[in-house]
């Protein structure tokens, strides 16, 4: 649904939690006598061989201070880690370069432990009232791996370094017959393939035994390449799939999936589940030419007896280049306790990622580069009151508990963020439902075509500290809330909070901050920046009764004084901007774009930049 098809309507009841907070001068603090209860924050394992994946979960915590801590405590982690790649920055994402690897704003996260050793994981909230550690203890998998449990492959006689005691196999090239050293009927669980050298397979090929498991790469230079031959793949065949409800704890590598023998037109998938699994990590896994490299998709687990959700899912660090043609994806792919961080796609012709079913979720500091048609970030849900092995999971028919932040959007057609129902209702059976989803510190730009940064057709919703420049686009509306057909859900309690809206572009009145459909219910949109100098008649909120207050009220003429468009860091203010304690108290935001503290005083600073 675009912008002109939007109703006028009536919004109701506006959200006044935190009204009653003391509030001082360059300080905020909680009502006298707050409580803030941790103890439900958990982590979803603590122990295993590096590379170890862990979800940090604190979705159900509880505080005296607000009916919705998911949304409005904001926690803070730290993953103890002091040297090696865990406390790198990110190389993708809106804070590419500058956002830690060890530490995450968030009410749940995601942390890849590489280096062996014992950590103390904190979580605190932004004031310091409550505080909560983890030990984690990451085995070495040289120990974990010893001796002849390891594999290493080359497709000649080099081995350029591989672990003491193991077992050395030479002049091999066919995948499926280095992956036949793992079985159930010995202890081999860690195949390791040597750098710069191709294995290649005419057939799909799958791992099926229990963890803990490692295929990786071995020796320096280029990651190894998983090569598929062509012919010999049917249509949506994985290259390399991970199937069984009984296995846990493997970890797919510095490995290259490669689809060019099918060139632009193959329609091969290259890795994921197709049976129920739990705690599978995809690390610096990359794809060439393959229609959708990372793929599970929940409805598959319908049809196969004793399966379930996948649970402890981590995609982190991948890239995807050389999309083909017929309706690739970067990702299609349902899970709970997921972590999607650090990834580099583009290039795709559909969705750059398409989440059929999330349950508890992160999905952050990730470039998604332009896809011709579609979404970045495409997440909806199981049909509503359908039995599934989705509608079992943790959202109990929705999807839930979902975090998107820090993320780099640079390109889409329509909307770089859809959040809710597939469809508009008119093909039958859409009644897709999501509730507790968070929208923040994302960098919305680049796209001719676009309409709509963030679409969000579902309830209980937050949008803050989004920074959104809509130049060039072909419609300008950051943040659209609406109801998508007439038998789906219908947006309720959606709270949009200190975004920062911007365009450049030379329109007629089509700049609309956030706009309504009149159907959604209780939106409330306070302390939004707008400025568009080039619009007939720009506007922060469209829409009948939405309760907003501290907004820009004039985006044409308010000139927020930027120190530049150009970048997402540029969107900071400067000295004698207006957006300069010109916002309303009250509103449950801690941090800003950036990751400063907010001081929250009685007239804080408006928009996604504190000053």
């Amino acid at each position: 649904m675009k912008r002109r098809s939007f109703l006028a309507g009536a919004i109701s009841a506006a959200w006044g939690a935190y009204a009653n907070a003391a509030v001082l001068r360059g300080t905020r603090v909680y009502p006298s006598g707050s409580t803030l209860d941790l103890s439900t924050a958990v982590a979803s394992r603590t122990t295993g061989a590096a590379p170890l994946y862990v979800f940090f979960d604190a979705s159900q915590i509880t505080s005296t201070t607000t009916t919705r801590p998911f949304h409005d405590v904001e926690l803070r982690w730290n993953f103890g880690e002091t040297t090696g790649p865990g406390v790198a920055t990110w190389g993708t994402g809106s804070g590419a370069g500058v956002n830690s690897r060890n530490t995450h704003y968030g009410p749940m996260a995601g942390h890849v432990f590489e280096t062996p050793g014992t950590y103390t994981v904190t979580v605190n909230d932004a004031l310091g009232l409550a505080s909560k550690t983890f030990s984690i203890t990451v085995d070495d998998p040289d120990v974990t791996f010893a001796g002849a449990k390891t594999v290493c492959f080359s497709n000649d006689t080099s081995h350029a370094s591989p672990p003491a005691g193991a077992t050395l196999v030479n002049n091999v090239s066919d995948l499926g017959t280095c992956l036949a050293y793992a079985t159930s009927g010995n202890t081999v669980r860690r195949l390791l393939f040597e750098r710069g050298h191709t294995f290649t397979t005419s057939t799909s090929l799958v791992v099926n035994i229990t963890g803990p498991g490692h295929i990786g790469a071995t020796g320096s230079g280029a990651k190894p390449i998983f090569k598929a031959l062509s012919p010999g793949f049917s249509p949506n065949d994985l290259i390399l799939a991970f199937s069984n409800p009984a296995m846990s704890d493997w970890r797919l590598a510095d490995i290259k999936l490669d689809a060019t023998a099918y060139g632009s037109a193959n329609v091969i998938s290259g890795t994921g589940m197709t049976g129920g699994c739990d705690n599978v990590l995809f690390l610096r896994v990359d794809a060439d030419t393959v229609r959708v490299p990372f793929i599970a998709d929940p409805g598959s687990l319908d049809f196969q007896t004793g399966s379930h959700i996948w649970r402890g899912v981590g995609i982190v660090d991948c890239t995807i280049a050389n999309a083909p043609t017929g309706g690739s994806y970067g990702a299609y792919f349902g899970g709970e306790q997921l972590f999607f961080a650090g990834n580099n796609f583009g290039g795709t012709d559909s969705h750059s990622s398409r989440w059929p079913y999330l349950g508890k979720a992160v999905l952050a500091n990730n470039t998604m580069g332009l896809c011709a048609d579609r979404h970045q970030f495409k997440i909806h849900a199981p049909q509503w009151g359908s039995s599934t092995k989705a509608t079992a999971g943790v959202g109990q028919g929705y999807s839930r508990w979902i975090q998107v932040s820090d993320n780099d959007l640079s390109g889409v057609n329509p909307y770089q963020i859809a959040l809710g129902v597939e469809n508009d209702g008119t093909l039958g059976g859409e009644d897709q439902r999501i509730i507790d989803a968070i929208l923040e510190r994302n960098w919305h730009h680049g796209s001719a075509g676009g309409t709509v940064a963030q679409y969000i057709f579902c309830a209980e919703t937050t949008s803050r500290n989004n920074v959104i420049n809509l130049t060039g686009w072909s419609d300008h509306v950051g943040v659209g809330i609406a109801r998508r057909g007439p038998a789906t859900q219908v947006p309720d309690q959606v709270r949009v909070f200190n975004n920062t809206v911007y365009s450049n572009s030379t329109s007629t009145a089509s700049f609309r901050g956030v706009l309504t459909d009149g159907v959604a219910t209780n939106v409330t949109v306070k302390n939004c920046l707008g400025y568009a100098p080039n619009d007939s008649a720009p506007v922060m909120t469209s829409g009948a009764n939405i309760t907003a207050a501290g907004n820009t009220a004039a985006p044409k003429t308010s000139n927020p004084l930027f120190v530049g468009t150009a970048t997402y860091v540029g969107f900071k203010i400067q000295s004698g901007s207006p957006a300069i304690a010109a916002g309303v108290s009250g509103v449950p935001v801690w941090s800003d774009a950036y990751m400063s503290t907010r001081s929250n005083t009685t007239t804080p600073d408006v928009g996604a930049a504190k000053f």
